[in-house]
């Protein structure tokens, strides 16, 4: 008995070692196995507003703090971005202009842009050229600030208001400009 016993115990001593040994081993061939995840940076945008900013009966006075449209950007959390505004179809490089219908334009009024009201800061597209390597479009003044944000993916809106210059000598008439938003990050 005491034999068998003993057998006994080393066939399951030579089963267990079999089991827990190995003959060697091979590491794959084009590993290890790396992974990564790229999250870029992106925002969207939109805009309304627009339309008829003021009706003056003369005397003429100055519209002041009209609210001249709204944009809408969204960017994925901590992304800065610029909220940048050309200086429209009429301008001139370092001010703004709503001209008259006559062909050719014979008068203009000048206005402002601004994104809070009771201020006389223009927005505009300084530095929205070149930030991130991105070319916004439109012209290439760079008279003024743009607006700056860092996104949170949630809609985040800017009004912008519009300041317009009108002296009492000034001639009737539909004074019309159109700018250009751009939103680059």
């Amino acid at each position: 008995m005491k034999k068998q016993i003993l057998a006994l115990a080393a066939g399951a001593a030579l089963l267990v070692a079999a089991q827990n040994s190995f003959a060697g081993y091979v590491n794959a061939t084009g590993g290890p196995l790396s992974y990564n995840v790229v999250l870029q940076a992106g925002c969207t945008a939109g805009v309304a507003g627009g339309g008829t900013l003021a009706t003056k009966s003369a005397p003429y006075t100055p519209v002041t703090d009209a609210l001249a449209g709204a944009v809408t950007v969204n960017c994925t959390n901590s992304t800065n971005y610029k909220v940048c505004v050309d200086d429209g179809l009429q301008g001139n490089g370092s001010t703004r202009r709503l001209a008259d219908g006559a062909s050719p334009v014979e008068h203009y009024l000048t206005y402002i842009l601004s994104s809070a009201t009771g201020t006389s800061t223009d927005v505009g597209d300084a530095g929205c050229k070149t930030l991130g390597g991105t070319s916004a479009p439109g012209d290439t003044a760079t008279w003024a600030a743009p607006i700056s944000g860092t996104g949170d993916t949630t809609d985040q809106t800017v009004n912008l208001y519009a300041d317009v210059s009108i002296a009492t000598t000034d001639v009737p008439g539909t004074y019309a400009d159109t700018v250009v938003v751009s939103v680059v990050w």
